[in-house]
This record gives C-alpha cells, structure tokens and sequence, in this order.
C-alpha cells in the first residue's frame, strides 16, 4: 500500500488593487491553477469529485484589498516554506504575493480559527471637521453600552447590537492641501493607505482622515467595518463616507489576547 506523508502549511498572502474586485470563488480557482502550473505536489480529497485541499481564511470583500490574508494547505509529501512560497510566487498574478509560511502544527484550520481583524478606512467628510471634532466622537461612540443597527440576513433585517465586536477605533490624520501631501497631528502610517492617495490624489476630497479599527471577524462574531462607519453617522448625524477599505491584518485566539495566525502575539 502506498503511504502519503501530509504536510501542511499556513501562508500569509496579499490581495493589491490588481485583485480587488475578483470574488472569493475566483481567488480560489486563480489558487489551484497556480498551484497546478508551479507543479506543487498538493494533496486532494477522497472520494468521487476530489479537490485540492486548500483553506482560506475570512472571505475578504469584493473591492477591499489586504496585507494579510491566510491560506492553509495540506501536499503529500514534506515541504519547506520556502520552497513552497518560491514556487507558487513564479505563478500569482500581479496584486497576490505570499509574504511569509510556515509549517502548520495546530489541527484547527485558518477559517474556524478567525476571531478578528485590523482596518485601515479611508473616510472623507463633505463639512469640514477637525481632528478633535472626530476624537470626541469617537470616545463618545466607545463609552455608550449598546449600540443598535440594522443588518441584513439572506431571509430578513435584524437589530444587532455591534459594540461587543469593535475593540478599538482610532482616528489618524491624511490633509491634502495644495500639491502635496501633508501628514499632521496623529498621522497614518500605513503604505497602502498613503500609496492610494498619492496614486488618486487629483481625484480625492480635501477633508481625509483615516480609521483604524480592531473589529470581532470570524464565524462567531462578525462586523464588516461598513457597518461601523454607517452607525457613526447615523448616531452623530455626521456624513462619512469610504473612500477606500483596507485590511491589515486578520487575527486568531481571543479578544483578551488576540494572536497572529502564525503563532505571534498580537499587541
């Protein structure tokens, strides 16, 4: 009897501008003819109709780009990360890179193991508003005990309250004023944010901040930050509106002490 030895291994991926409107269903079969052109010896499922044995973490958002999503795969034979992320690379397309793997020792899979994510939303406001204006809006919105909203389910709308699931909010300065970019007070540093609007700088709003959130995600507990963003306005009457929605990480474990998916404390 021929004997398979499973390896498995967890890799951390990103989806740029490139891959931001393709759906979770076409990131799946853009992963297997991948992995069937880079020759990688992927292990497949028993039975009639065999697939490889591929599983992705929380389905990311059709127009939302990431630094960190996750993939867990099983090959029938032993493989080391680096390899594996060499090979595969040579046959993603532009916008899907693997940035880090490692061997997977845990038995829970990437998508039962999800219990949070990281946000970067880019926002405008048509009024003018200053930065302390949102501070105080935002320490108001976290103090409040229950915050109420309508979500929509496949058969009917429920009230849901949400402000179990946001961790935290911090606001972030992004001011385009003249023909630069200018970055003041409490200043947004992440790359994806800043590369967006140099790219789409003629075509953005004047009055920009920029959203950092930590938010429950996952089967038990789920906020999309879109939901956020619409209680903000609907409890302050403000105007905010998404520019641009980047996840910047997804996170394992538990609110109390959230880890990385590759064994790292999240702090």
């Amino acid at each position: 009897m021929e004997v398979f030895v499973i390896n498995s291994i967890r890799a951390k991926f990103t989806r740029g501008e490139e891959v931001k409107y393709i759906s979770h269903l076409d990131l799946m079969k853009m992963f297997e003819r991948a992995l069937r052109r880079s020759g990688l010896p992927i292990a497949y499922s028993k039975g009639f109709n065999p697939h490889p044995q591929l599983v992705f973490g929380l389905p990311l958002s059709v127009g939302v780009t990431s630094e960190a999503e996750y993939l867990d795969l099983d090959f029938d034979i032993e493989l080391e990360p680096d390899e594996f992320t060499e090979r595969l690379n040579k046959f993603l397309p532009r916008g899907v890179v693997i940035t880090d793997a490692k061997k997977k020792t845990e038995k829970s899979n990437i998508m039962a193991s999800i219990a949070g994510a990281t946000y970067e939303i880019l926002i405008s406001s048509s009024t003018y508003v200053e930065m302390d204006q949102i501070k105080n809006i935002l320490r108001s919105f976290l103090e409040r005990d229950e915050i109420i909203i309508q979500k929509q389910s496949k058969s009917k709308v429920k009230m849901v309250d949400i402000r179990p699931m946001i961790h935290s909010i911090y606001i972030k300065s992004i001011n385009v004023k003249g023909d630069k970019l200018h970055l003041e007070n409490d200043i947004c540093d992440d790359p994806w944010i800043l590369n967006y609007v140099e790219k789409f700088y003629d075509d953005l709003p004047e009055n920009l901040f920029c959203l950092s959130m930590v938010l429950s995600a996952g089967s038990v507990a789920n906020l999309k930050p879109e939901y956020l963003v619409k209680a903000l306005n609907n409890v302050y009457d403000c105007d905010f509106e998404i520019i641009k929605i980047h996840r910047s990480g997804l996170l394992t474990g538990k609110a109390e002490r959230f880890t990385d998916p590759l064994n790292e404390v999240y702090n």
